[in-house]
């Protein structure tokens, strides 16, 4: 079953890049784009949420990287030679200093291909980007090894993990101290400071990939798209390419400052609580380690906004937009075919309106929210834990608290990003 699985899915990425490459340039006729990015993106955002981590069973570029792997120890051993390991393989070492920084910038490039950048309603270009991803995807594999790859680099692995793994913190009812990412064991004082910040970044991102999307849509960019093109270097950026990059990245910063301010504030507060009561050096090097050992404590409850900004920006998307692949299945080239008999098949926009958008959009921010603040409370216990003291309840409360007031800062600008275009709808 297993691999029926992984050669429907390697059929399906070579569908996309022949469809992509030699189909119908027009995007509402062509299969790769409409499945690639509301099938297979949001579908499988939600998926993995809903039912657990299955992007390693369906992940194409693994499944055929083993595959290739395999006949290369088959014609390895039938020669006397030494057998390969498919998982474990590796030339290089995966230095430890690179934490997930790869994955992080790879899911902010992904991030201004989808909005800036109209790769979207250009197939061609899809067409090539699947070739270098692939390819570049298939490298790393192959330098790094299977397992290291998709652990640290592989935006795409990291992301879903990262999306799944606030369900398994919901399921564990607050009961234990768990790392933010399921398959990250590792004790934290083992990692290195770095690693742990790569970590953070790469939340940050996975909110930001989302809440750029709205704010790329609204009347806030305009006003920075006229400010910027008042300098002379943006004058000529007549698509806003430079800008929007400009914008994604300043955006991804400064989310993650201010999650780190919240950090240190939260730092002090400890620091003042656990003045005279534990034996924690107060060394500034001793600090450094306490502050982003606060930032991975309390990531696990970002996870849930990740996910809410996704259900509110996406939920329609999925369910209109996405019923056009029962029509492309038919016509996946644009040639006029109609393969299965669906090829006249027409999306039911009655499904979801304005209203019923609004009201998902807005209960899952702010269920996504209320969710956080409740983690974030368990996250304080965990680090009044860790700093080995006994606290109480109001203590607790205290360490909370910066997190809380960050969770409704972010739960003001969501609502006021999502209802601009929203209410326009409505009305």
């Amino acid at each position: 079953m297993k691999h029926l699985i992984g050669a429907f899915s390697a059929f399906l990425l070579l569908l996309c890049f022949s469809a992509a490459a030699w189909g119908s340039q027009d995007a509402l006729m062509n299969f790769s784009p409409t499945f690639i990015w509301i099938i297979w993106w949001i579908g499988c955002s939600f998926g993995v949420v809903f039912f657990g981590n299955f992007w390693p069973l369906v992940d194409p570029w693994r499944y055929i990287y083993q595959l290739v792997l395999f006949l290369e120890k088959r014609l390895s051993t039938q020669h006397h030679q030494r057998e390969i390991d498919p998982i474990h393989l590796a030339i290089v070492r995966f230095h430890s200093h690179l934490g997930i920084w790869p994955a992080v910038i790879g899911l902010l490039c992904w991030c201004g291909l989808e909005i800036i950048y109209p790769i979207a309603s250009m197939p061609q270009k899809l067409s090539i980007f699947i070739a270098v991803y692939s390819l570049w995807n298939w490298l790393g594999m192959r330098v790094f090894g299977m397992n290291e790859w998709c652990l640290r680099s592989d935006v795409f692995s990291v992301y879903f993990r990262y999306l799944a793994s606030w369900r398994i913190f919901l399921q564990s009812a607050f009961q234990a101290t768990q790392s933010p990412i399921a398959h990250e064991k590792t004790d934290h004082s083992q990692l290195s400071n770095n690693f742990t910040l790569s970590q953070i970044g790469f939340v940050i991102a996975m909110i930001t990939s989302v809440l750029f999307d709205g704010l790329h849509a609204g009347s806030v960019w305009l006003w920075f798209e006229s400010k910027m093109t008042q300098w002379e270097f943006f004058k000529n950026d007549v698509n806003g390419f430079i800008i929007g990059i400009v914008g994604l990245i300043l955006t991804w910063f400064l989310l993650l400052v201010f999650y780190l301010i919240v950090c240190q504030i939260t730092n002090w507060i400890s620091l003042f609580l656990c003045d005279k009561k534990s034996d924690t050096a107060t060394d500034s090097n001793s600090k450094r380690i306490i502050f982003l050992s606060i930032g991975y404590i309390f990531l696990k409850s970002l996870l849930p906004i990740a996910f809410a900004y996704l259900v509110a920006h996406n939920f329609s998307s999925l369910f209109i937009q996405g019923q056009n692949i029962i029509q492309l299945i038919s016509d996946p080239y644009g040639r006029m075919w109609n393969l299965w008999g669906t090829a006249d098949y027409y999306p039911d926009i009655t499904w979801i309106d304005a209203k019923v958008t609004w009201y998902v959009a807005t209960s899952s921010i702010v269920v996504g929210h209320m969710i956080s603040v409740l983690m974030g409370h368990h996250a304080s216990t965990t680090l009044a834990v860790t700093l080995k003291t006994n606290m109480t309840s109001r203590s607790i409360w205290l360490l909370n608290l910066p997190m809380t007031l960050l969770m409704i800062a972010f739960t003001a600008l969501s609502l006021s990003i999502i209802a601009e275009p929203l209410t326009i709808l409505a009305g």
